[in-house]
């Protein structure tokens, strides 16, 4: 082969090399995209579903008798222990994640402002790790909680 064959080879080897490059960033870029919808998809789906969990909850302790109403009271809360573990976890991405954060913000400020709830989280500490994740949140989110305390 001669030097000019050569060149003219390794020129055409050069620019394949340069087509599969920008086809691979723009691959990869298309990907990111999809990842990013798909990760926001997932993550609206999975508020949702806590939403609902939040509304049944709190439907059932309301139309529970006196005897239920601790029982249904602690599954509110072992919702919300979840639920702030999720935001200290950064599931939720975009809005959800702010939606989440101000609905656990206004819940807790409610909780607090409640003499019955504040009692029923009292018999519910059984260890000092119960509602950590709930503790964890209120220790990030001082500002716009002011004076909260669990037991």
């Amino acid at each position: 082969m001669s030097n000019e064959a050569t060149a003219t080879v390794a020129l055409w080897a050069n620019i394949a090399t340069l087509v599969a490059v920008c086809l691979g960033a723009i691959a990869l870029f298309v990907t990111a995209r999809q990842l990013r919808a798909g990760r926001r998809g997932a993550s609206a789906g999975a508020l949702i579903a806590l939403n609902e969990s939040f509304r049944q909850a709190w439907l059932q302790f309301s139309q529970a008798s006196e005897e239920w109403k601790q029982h249904t009271f602690s599954d509110i809360m072992n919702l919300l222990e979840c639920a702030c573990a999720i935001y200290e976890d950064k599931l939720f991405v975009g809005k959800g994640g702010k939606l989440l954060e101000d609905y656990l913000c206004h819940v807790l400020i409610l909780i607090q402002q409640s003499d019955d709830a504040r009692q029923r989280i009292e018999r519910m500490m059984l260890t000092p790790k119960t509602f950590d994740h709930i503790l964890n949140f209120l220790q990030c989110h001082r500002p716009e909680i002011k004076g909260i305390k669990l037991p």
